[in-house]
């Protein structure tokens, strides 16, 4: 099974927290920028309140060792415009890429506006990640997702993200199991043991990586260690890598 790591939006703790302990894990994982958020020309609450962002020289820190980091917009939307400038804001802080990922936001977009987006962009876009797959979106999944949420009954939990595993790899739109406040990472760790040995790849979304969880973008810092160490421990059956590793991957 194949592993990859995505974080979104640029917040501060992706560097203090997740990259120090990815990088204590000799882990790699993509973490997707929202650039007007890192240089102040994006001012939005998308973030959460007072929510501080990473820096230019955190991102160089990050890419110099071996973390993809790539585009989640300038301004937190999916306008071709909006990208090329996110990417010529990346190139210009030393970000320099053939291509960059690009992460949606909002995730939910027809198949018709995907296509037009990539047709406009494709030299150079690496990938696209979305967001769930929108079969997770049905009335029974929804069902799902509540009784998951409320009961923490792990059948739950899995018949709803099973959808998002990958069989197939798709550089066009791959889709993304997304971790909230909420998720048990006994669970998640579960999810993924159930499929370890099997040839599928789940891309992981996190948002923030907090000691504290306090609103539902966030997960505790001791659940991400945890699930580090799992996937170290079991790194003969499961390879962890970056988005941007795995296309290369599937290009050999």
């Amino acid at each position: 099974m194949k592993i990859c790591l995505s974080f979104d939006d640029g917040r501060i703790d992706s560097f203090f927290a997740a990259y120090k302990i990815l990088k204590n894990a000799n882990l790699n994982a993509s973490f997707h920028i929202a650039t007007g958020f890192i240089d102040g020309t994006y001012i939005s609450n998308d973030f959460g309140n007072d929510r501080k962002s990473l820096s230019k020289e955190h991102l160089l820190e990050m890419h110099d060792n071996n973390m993809d980091i790539s585009s989640h917009g300038d301004k937190h939307v999916m306008e071709v415009d909006d990208f090329l400038t996110s990417i010529k804001k990346l190139s210009s802080w030393g970000i320099k890429k053939p291509k960059y990922g690009f992460s949606i936001p909002n995730s939910k977009y027809s198949s018709d506006e995907l296509k037009l987006f990539l047709n406009k962009n494709e030299k150079d876009i690496l990938y696209i990640r979305g967001g769930r797959n929108p079969s997770c979106y049905s009335f029974k999944n929804k069902v799902n997702y509540v009784f998951y949420k409320l009961f923490h009954l792990y059948h739950c939990y899995k018949k709803f993200n099973e959808p998002n595993l990958l069989a197939l790899i798709d550089k066009h739109l791959l889709f993304s199991l997304v971790v909230k406040k909420h998720t048990k990472v006994s669970d998640l760790i579960r999810f993924i043991n159930d499929y370890k040995e099997t040839n599928k790849t789940l891309i992981i979304m996190f948002h923030s990586i907090v000691e504290n969880p306090a609103d539902d973008w966030e997960w505790g810092e001791d659940s991400f260690m945890k699930l580090c160490s799992f996937l170290v421990n079991n790194k003969n059956v499961i390879e962890t890598l970056s988005i941007e590793e795995l296309i290369k991957d599937e290009k050999k």
